[in-house]
Parts: structure tokens; sequence; C-alpha cells
């Protein structure tokens, strides 16, 4: 690496020679790039960078793994990490302007870096992607470009404004993916001490938002013989999902072992999600099936090894994709019937409505909560907060049933006082 001279800064007795003074002493060492050096009353003085973004300068002090401001060798010998001598100032000064300009390099990754990063982990660990996709379609860049560990609560009003139209149950759902974004970036290096935005960006409370959209029988299944209409391959996607409930990443995972057909009582070994951070171990849990669906699986995965997929893409034969099986079912449904939502409406009709019709059904055939969670692979809670409203049903018919009759019998006999 080239280095520049410089006669005032390029040894200790040279830079002692100058004045105590609050503004550096500056050296250009690259176009846009100043390495500074900034003498102090007493002590060794320290070193700066003086970069140029979006057409104004920025300064900081080179900093240390220890995030430590680092030193110059004034009294000091150059150990090339806290104390550095004028040529591995230079070094690290340019460290510090590729990493900002490429978004990585610990205490220097931009927001939009941070969120890049966590698209990578997202797929990594089979994690909803659309998560990042969210954050990147209101992101403002001002703020895309301002390094986390420099982020201040007035930093994310424009991404409050840009979130401002939406609903609160939405803007909780984005601000929980930035958080997860940038508590990642926070994580991965431990110099990024002040998480500001966990209180820049409160949960609004009481924003849940009555997603669940369920499904008649008559429509559910007509939407199930329009996906097998495109083709044999989606439409057991899609019929697995209604008869088990399941996510579609998790049937996405189905292996050809999972399918237990043998049987009576034929079931799939439902592979568990990937929900939450870092990784996750993948338990499976037996969901049961109809007949006619095992035979369907069995005769589809026939020929198969039992480690392969069990349901595959038509054509390529790959495993589905949110992107691919997104598009699919919306077709379905608009063969289906043209007029039934499928975008820019709350009550649009998703995959995911086979899920909450799944679970509403279940609920309202009086199998207990309990069994509902374990079976769809989520918790009692998460199933009495998002379908309360179906248990409560479900109760007040059971609580009629044994409401006292005053229905007078002929064989009643009356009690003597």
């Amino acid at each position: 690496m080239r280095h520049v001279r410089d006669s005032k800064l390029e040894t200790r007795t040279a830079r002692a020679k100058l004045k105590v003074s609050p503004t550096p002493y500056y050296r250009g060492i690259e176009p846009g790039l100043h390495l500074g050096y900034r003498k102090l009353a007493s002590g060794p003085g320290t070193w700066v960078a003086r970069r140029r973004v979006d057409g104004r300068y920025v300064t900081e002090n080179l900093r240390g793994r220890d995030n430590k401001i680092i030193l110059a060798d004034d009294f000091a010998d150059a150990d090339n990490i806290s104390v550095l001598d004028y040529w591995q100032a230079q070094d690290r000064a340019r460290e510090v302007a590729r990493a900002d300009h490429i978004g990585g390099g610990s205490d220097q990754i931009t927001v939009a870096a941070a969120i890049e990063r966590y698209e990578a982990s997202l797929k990594q660990r089979g994690g909803d992607v659309a998560n990042a996709a969210r954050i990147r379609l209101h992101l403002p860049n001002k703020l895309g470009r301002i390094i986390v560990a420099k982020l201040v609560k007035n930093d994310f009003a424009e991404w409050k404004e840009a979130l401002a139209d939406l609903s609160p149950a939405s803007r909780n759902r984005i601000n929980a993916a930035l958080k997860a974004a940038l508590n990642l970036a926070a994580d991965e290096d431990e110099r990024i001490a002040h998480r500001v935005w966990k209180t820049a960006l409160k949960t609004v409370p009481d924003a849940t938002e009555a997603r669940n959209v369920v499904l008649p029988d008559p429509v559910m299944w007509g939407i199930v013989d329009a996906s097998y209409d495109d083709s044999a391959e989606f439409g057991l996607f899609v019929e697995t999902a209604a008869v088990t409930g399941a996510r579609p990443s998790q049937i996405g995972r189905l292996l050809v072992r999972d399918l237990q057909a043998d049987g009576h009582e034929p079931r799939l070994m439902m592979p568990s999600s990937k929900k939450g951070r870092g990784s996750k171990k993948i338990d499976r849990v037996p969901v049961p099936i109809t007949a006619d669906l095992a035979l369907r699986l069995r005769t589809h995965a026939k020929g198969r090894s039992a480690h392969q997929l069990l349901l595959l893409m038509p054509g390529s034969g790959k495993q589905w994709r949110r992107s691919t099986h997104t598009r699919y079912f919306t077709e379905a449904v608009q063969r289906f019937d043209s007029s039934l939502p499928v975008s820019g409406d709350e009550d649009a009709i998703t995959i995911y409505a086979m899920r909450h019709t799944s679970i509403t059904r279940q609920l309202m055939r009086g199998v207990p909560v309990s069994v509902v969670a374990a079976t769809h692979d989520t918790s009692e809670p998460m199933i009495r907060k998002h379908y309360a409203a179906f248990i409560s049903d479900h109760t007040d018919a059971l609580s009629r049933q044994a409401l006292p009759s005053r229905t007078r019998e002929s064989n009643v006999v009356s009690l003597k006082h």
C-alpha cells in the first residue's frame, strides 16, 4: 500500500513542534480521504480520519477493537493496535474508509449493510427473506447510509413518516424486522453498545390485526381443485396445506420419509418452522392426513429415496419457494373465483388462509387448544390471542349444552318439605 509522506506528521519529533489546536493537522492520503493528527495540551495526540461522504466531509477518531480512541506514538512505541505511528495510521484510515464504502467492518457497518446481512441470515436459516424486502421498501436513503454505531433517535424520524400511512400492526411488523436487522449487527460487534432503536421504534400497543381469513369448506376445496388445474405438483402442495394447516415453508421441507402412509392412520412427520433468531433445531411432529391425500403423496414420491424432498416444483424438481407458490396460489384463487380478493386488501386470500381455516375448524370441533397448537407448530398463548373469537364460540356452545332446563316431565317427583 502506498504511503504519503509529510514532514510535519511522520515523526514524533516533528509533531512535538506543532502548536496545540482543536483543529487536526491534515494530510491528504487519497482522493476524498485525509489523515488528521489532533495535538492535545497534554498527553499523546490522536489520529482522525476525514472522508468525503455525499458532498460533505465526515470526521471521526480512529478507534481500536475495544472502541477506545487510538493514540499517536508521541510517547509510547507503536503496537499497531492502540498506539499507531504515522504510517500505521494511514493504513487504518484507509481501512475505515473502505469498510464504510462497502458497508462492512465492525463499527463501520451501515444500516443498509446491516439489512443485507440480515437477509443473508434469513436465507441461511430458512427464514422469510420478505422481511428484508419490507424494510427496503420503506427505507429512506439517508437512514440507509448512517453507520449503525452512530444512530440516534432523530435518525428514525423520516422512517416513521414513511410508515405513517400503514396500519399499526403493519408498522409493528416492519419495525420488528428493522430492529432484528440492527440487533444482528450489534450482536456481531460488541462495540455497537447503544441500541437506540429499542426506544426509537417502540411497538404500538393493542395493534393486533385480524388477518385470519377463514374459508368455508366449498371455497377451500374449490381453490384446491383450481390448484390441481395448474399442475399435480402444485395441487398436492395446496391440498397438503389445507389438510395439515402447516406453513408453506414447513411443507416445502417435507422429506419422502416423513410420509407414513402404510397403516390405517396415515400421517406426515411435519418439520417445525425456523422462526426466531439464530439456529433452531428442526423437530418433527406427527400430523394426521386423509387417506386420499396419503395415496396421492405416495404415488407422487414413488421412485425417490427417503432423504429427498417429498413435494417438488413442476418441471424443475426444485424445492418450493415463497416467490413461486405465492404467484401460483393467486392464480388458482382467481381461476376459482375472480371476485375473491387476492392483494391490496385486509381480507386478501393467501395460502395462509388454509392454515387459519385448519386451526379454526379444529377449535370449532372441540379439539383441545394444546393439541391444535402442537399440530400447527405454535403455542397455546398464540392460539388464544389470535383465535379467541372462535374459542369463545365453541365454549359458548358447550356451555349451553349444560344449561339447566325448566321443562317438566311426567315422572318428576315433588319433594316434600
